[in-house]
């Protein structure tokens, strides 16, 4: 989680625009920013260094623990009295507490006592805010706690609440940096490869995007200066630093109901990628985490356990899995292609004995993936390899 914020004096970026949800209720003041009055600093393209995998499709069906997290809460409903917003929702087995928020903006902690109903009321709607709601296992914002979250919910021109539109394939050009923080992201999973840190504003919490030179994206996550047309990747260790700050054209691909199949999107509108700066981007994405140094996104405020410090999480490249395109198997691979030094750190390499699977040199420790369905290993050079 980035705890910070700015409260909008201006109309969301073209790319807020872009992304469709129902016809609105009018009269309501366009939604803050989640943290605050927080002005981002500009900032110029970077050298870029390619990550050493591209990120999964993230899969959040089951928690850090191998267990099958709580389902979305029924029947979760809104009504517009008063100048608020009555949220209710049905019980979920197992769940003892619920988080209702808007744009990442907390609006309730609903714990259950076995009152008649469950309900959060929002005293500050805002011109088309985004409503997710989850079920928690406990009291505790973590990975093991959380169940799925919510397709986002707006507040309609009847006054009622409606799940909102997720455009796939809309493209638009954010700025993108990098992180690599580990622990419990604002949503409260773990942040890995595949998560992303998001302007809910934009990219409601939940969509799926696919990012040039990345992969994957699951919005999950926020930061003090992602606003507007930004957004923050995950990347372990020093790749975050390799990554910089970049351009790229994302599309969007699906949501939580609809993920994306893993095969890469066809895009709509410009290039998939470029790296000289958009004259209309006001936006930054930078963050700062005290024992982090090599991220590219310098944090601002983070309550993310950095990995100098924790002690419960793993680098997401060693537990990160999906059904298509690559995926990390081990962080202890055996080294079937002798040793993982400093020397060959990044190093990619065929494995003989499985055609469709390489490992890859990731910080002294192999790390074993397997291509794409239907595709097999081929070294394209004595360090890198393609899947075809």
């Amino acid at each position: 989680m980035r705890l910070s914020s700015l409260v909008a004096s201006t109309l969301l970026s073209s790319a807020a625009l872009a992304y469709p949800i129902l016809e609105r209720q009018a009269g309501f003041p366009v939604c803050p920013f989640w943290g605050g009055n927080i002005t981002v600093p500009d900032r110029n393209v970077t050298p870029f260094i390619a990550p050493y995998q591209q990120a999964p499709v993230l899969n959040l069906s089951k928690n850090t623990l191998g267990q099958t997290r709580l389902p979305v809460p029924g029947h979760i409903a809104g009504t517009l009295s008063g100048g608020s917003v009555n949220i209710t929702l049905d019980r979920v087995t197992g769940a003892t507490a619920y988080r209702v928020w808007r744009d990442a903006a907390a609006v309730g902690w609903i714990t259950d006592w076995g009152q008649p109903s469950l309900s959060a009321i929002d005293t500050a709607p805002c011109d088309g805010g985004h409503y997710t709601v989850v079920a928690m296992q406990d009291n505790n914002v973590n990975d093991t706690s959380m169940g799925i979250m919510s397709l986002p919910y707006v507040l309609q021109s009847d006054g009622t609440l409606g799940i909102a539109s997720t455009p796939v394939g809309k493209t638009f050009q954010v700025r993108v940096t990098s992180y690599n923080n580990l622990g419990p992201t604002a949503t409260g999973y773990n942040a890995q490869l595949g998560g992303c840190a998001v302007d809910p504003r934009v990219i409601p919490w939940g969509t799926y995007f696919y990012v040039p030179d990345y992969g994957y994206c699951l919005a999950i996550d926020i930061g003090t200066w992602i606003q507007d047309d930004a957004v923050d990747i995950w990347l372990p260790d020093d790749q975050a630093g390799n990554w910089g700050v970049q351009y790229r054209n994302i599309t969007i691909v699906g949501d939580l109901a609809n993920p994306p199949s893993g095969s890469t999107p066809t895009t709509t509108g410009g290039s998939s990628s470029t790296t000289s700066k958009a004259s209309t981007s006001t936006s930054t994405s930078t963050k700062t985490s005290s024992s982090v140094s090599s991220s590219s996104s310098s944090k601002v405020s983070t309550t993310t356990t950095s990995k100098s410090s924790s002690t419960k999480a793993t680098s997401s490249t060693a537990k990160s899995t999906k059904t298509t395109q690559t995926t990390t198997t081990s962080a202890t691979a055996t080294p079937t292609n002798g040793a993982c030094t400093a020397a060959n750190n990044g190093q990619t390499l065929c494995i003989a004995s499985q055609p469709t699977a390489y490992q890859e040199c990731v910080n002294s420790g192999w790390i074993n993936f397997s291509c794409a369905p239907g595709t097999q290993c081929q070294q394209s050079s004595s360090s890198s390899i393609t899947c075809v």
